[in-house]
């Protein structure tokens, strides 16, 4: 036998001055022990923590009480979030879940992929994007043409000298664009945000790595205080809008090239970029 508290946690308040008010988290995990401890009636129930008898009511037959508490806890949580506009993932709800349970003081509970999918469908939770970007088109006859073109041209040289080379954006402090949330609920995302690194990967077939170049907008960010960037782990580079130019990347490959001919190798580079490289580099 299970109860609830004015049809949902959120209705649960106390008579104060004849004003109604919402219960905390910790009162209302207070309530939840005392009922699963001492299996209080509705009457001893309500005169113990100040509510009606209408807000305290009985329900048979639905899951088992600690699913249940759990269940109106993270709910209650959940409503919360997104009122705020806070992205939410299932990683994100089964981490939050697992804390409601051992709040609750449930040792035993399993917080699986299961147990997140029933819950929403129970709650009515779908996964939405609300921030979209916009994806190149890809034109599949140059996609074949060039892998037919890829045994011939790799065929002169070993796995460890065939390298790939491109960029990406790294907008670190940008928010999810995809949600958990409610069917009905119009998904929308706030301002993106575009600060972000620009990161150059490099890495040949036996997965041996380069150093990772990388552009900011400072040449000394204050993170940098007392530290010399050439003993970074990864190559420092600046401009004011932390972009890929075409003289950081020609000072790249100059350094690349420099590198494998002292080591006497003939590579093959594959190589996409947003830069024109000057004509000047050879």
């Amino acid at each position: 036998m299970l109860f609830k508290i004015g049809g949902c946690f959120n209705a649960i308040s106390e008579k104060m001055s004849g004003k109604r008010r919402m219960l905390t988290l910790k009162e209302k995990i207070d309530i939840v022990k005392t009922y699963d401890k001492k299996k209080l009636n509705v009457r001893n129930l309500s005169k113990r923590f100040n509510i009606g008898k209408t807000q305290a009511a009985v329900k048979r037959n639905f899951i088992k009480p600690m699913g249940l508490n759990i269940d109106k806890f993270c709910y209650d949580w959940f409503v919360k979030a997104r009122n705020k506009g806070i992205p939410l993932s299932g990683p994100l709800i089964r981490a939050k879940t697992k804390d409601i349970a051992q709040t609750l003081e449930y040792k035993n509970f399993s917080v699986s992929s299961r147990w997140l999918e029933k819950f929403r469908k129970r709650r009515n939770i779908t996964f939405k994007v609300f921030i979209s970007g916009e994806a190149e088109s890809v034109n599949s006859g140059d996609v074949k043409s060039f892998l037919n073109k890829m045994t011939s041209l790799i065929k002169d040289y070993s796995s460890k000298n065939i390298f790939n080379a491109d960029e990406t954006d790294l907008f670190f402090r940008a928010l999810p664009d995809k949600t958990l949330t409610f069917k009905r609920e119009k998904c929308t995302g706030g301002k993106l945000s575009k600060e972000r690194l620009t990161i150059l990967h490099c890495v040949n077939m036996n997965g041996e790595k380069e150093r990772l170049l990388v552009i900011g907008k400072s040449k000394n960010r204050r993170a940098f205080k007392n530290i010399n960037v050439n003993n970074l782990p990864v190559v420092w580079k600046s401009n004011r809008k932390a972009w890929m130019t075409s003289a950081i990347m020609a000072e790249w490959l100059k350094d690349f090239d420099r590198r494998i001919g002292a080591e006497r190798r003939k590579i093959l580079l594959f190589l996409k970029m947003r830069v024109l490289i000057p004509k000047t580099f050879n």
